[in-house]
């Protein structure tokens, strides 16, 4: 997992095909191989590995979305179509399908209607844990999607900034993060890693206090509360 953190693909494939060979950890192995392979565009790649890891685990919902992302990137439209219907139909609540199902057919103004079927408490966190599985596959445009159309809250305006910077929108990058950083901070508890590195990124070219209790808030819900006292 560090390697894949570091983007050290070929030793990450050499460790998780080691790992494979545990039948425990076959499924976990083969689906991140195939996630890699998204990284690397390497679809049919994606594909083989993504099969593999259903083969073990049917009703993994990570594995079987990457084989649908691999199937459109593939300009195989109606079989990812089909399998979106499947898996929606076994699992109405599966909103990575019903947001595959939309970028398959390539109509993004269809995206926001989603927020019908998306009814849970924390809404937007449901649209942020999308947005960032895609955005770890290097799906930066859909990411970007998602959270346009997401309900609003500051860290989905914190990954828009991120989303921004790493398209090379420095301007909208810098407006969303002034955004973070002037709405209040009542009622938001981030609590994701992932968040906490965004955070941690733009805290070295901003000192707003804002960001570093959002760190702190973060490294308190890992039980880090040492690392988090020194932040707030």
């Amino acid at each position: 997992l560090v390697m894949l953190k570091d983007k050290d693909f070929y030793n990450a494939l050499e460790a998780f095909g080691l790992a494979s060979k545990d039948m425990g950890y076959r499924a976990l192995s083969y689906l991140k191989i195939a996630q890699i392979y998204i990284e690397k565009e390497d679809y049919d790649k994606a594909l083989v590995f993504a099969g593999k890891s259903i083969k073990f685990n049917a009703d993994s919902e990570s594995a079987n979305h990457v084989l649908v992302i691999a199937h459109r990137l593939k300009g195989n439209t109606k079989t990812a179509l089909k399998m979106c219907d499947d898996l929606i139909s076994r699992n109405p609540l599966n909103h990575k399908a019903r947001f595959e199902k939309v970028f398959c057919l390539g109509n993004l103004s269809e995206v926001s209607n989603i927020s019908n079927v998306v009814k849970n408490e924390f809404a937007s966190e449901t649209w942020l844990e999308i947005a960032i599985t895609y955005y770890k596959l290097e799906r930066n445009d859909e990411a970007m999607v998602l959270l346009q159309n997401a309900p609003g809250s500051v860290i989905n305006d914190l990954w828009l900034a991120e989303l921004n910077l790493k398209k090379g929108d420095l301007d909208k990058a810098a407006v969303m993060l002034q955004k973070v950083i002037s709405d209040t901070a009542l009622l938001t508890f981030p609590h994701r890693a992932e968040t906490y590195e965004v955070l941690k990124k733009f805290a070295q070219e901003n000192n707003s206090w804002k960001l570093n209790y959002y760190m702190a808030l973060v490294l308190w819900s890992k039980n880090q509360k040492a690392e988090a006292r020194r932040l707030f």
